[in-house]
């Protein structure tokens, strides 16, 4: 993919490498707890989802969830995802939990 940058005032062409982007969701975490005091809602499963997927893959957003939640859906990037189910299939692993693809 080509691309036109402009750095401290010069204009040249760039070549940038593509990301292929996804939209997972996660299933079958527990439910997501009360909020604490202050309104947020803290949820552990998560962060360790999160970071155990971040081992193979930039996550690049985290949908909004809410107390008793016991799944979410997340927009992932990466180098390259031709075979999904193989992608699909590592997360789970690495998460535990059944992660999905999301069609748009």
């Amino acid at each position: 993919m080509a691309g036109v940058t402009k750095v401290n005032g010069y204009v040249h062409e760039d070549q940038f490498y593509g990301r292929e982007l996804m939209i997972i969701n996660i299933a079958g975490m527990p439910a997501a707890p009360s909020a604490d005091p202050e309104g947020r809602v803290k949820w552990p499963e998560l962060d360790e989802a999160t970071q155990a997927i971040e081992t193979r893959v930039t996550v690049s957003a985290v949908g909004a969830f809410t107390t008793g939640d016991t799944e979410v859906n997340m927009i992932i990037e990466g180098h390259d995802y031709s075979d999904k189910a193989a992608v699909l299939t590592e997360l789970s692993t690495l998460t535990g939990y059944t992660v999905t693809e999301v069609a748009l």
